[in-house]
């Protein structure tokens, strides 16, 4: 099942034992190289982060062992090497490979299974409140996410006719 970005962010995080919350999410590593997410941030101040591997169950809510799953990003190299090198998926602009500009990352969705990015969803903004132009791209178009923007192999227009030719054969 796949989970949105804007989910994942304040969801509750709960002990395996536990009938109340002992934390929120508030925010994700994601491995912009790999596609995948590598720890759920729980306290940005402290540096404080939950590993995937920890994760018990992700629903509604994240279930996890207890206490000691909540560690320090500084002690894990994978995560404290995403974070050194700033690279963001969400928030940054999004490019054709052409050097068209499509909008920025709004949203994105990843799969609560295999911890893996999913799809896209980008728009432009007026205002910084106002979405227009927006499009869902899935995770196989993007080419590379550096750290001012995401660079993907094609544009919406592609995407539907790809997605309509595929509709019309399978008729």
């Amino acid at each position: 099942m796949e989970k949105l970005y804007s989910n994942i962010v304040g969801m509750p995080v709960f002990l395996d034992e536990g009938r109340q919350a002992v934390n929120t999410v508030k925010d994700i590593v994601m491995n912009s190289e790999t596609g995948k997410l590598l720890a759920f941030v729980v306290n940005k101040r402290k540096g404080l982060i939950i590993m995937e591997r920890d994760v018990l169950q992700w629903g509604d809510v994240l279930h996890i062992h207890g206490h000691e799953d909540v560690v320090e990003a500084e002690d894990i190299v994978k995560v404290k090497n995403v974070l050194e090198r700033g690279v963001r998926i969400f928030g940054n602009k999004v490019e054709t490979k052409d050097g068209r500009e499509i909008g920025m990352v709004v949203d994105m969705a990843v799969d609560n299974k295999s911890f893996s990015l999913k799809k896209i969803f980008v728009a432009k903004r007026v205002l910084g409140l106002l979405q227009y132009d927006q499009r869902i791209i899935p995770a196989g178009k993007i080419v590379e996410v550096l750290e001012d923007k995401v660079v993907v192999e094609s544009d919406v227009e592609v995407l539907k006719d790809e997605a309509s030719a595929a509709e019309m054969a399978a008729a």
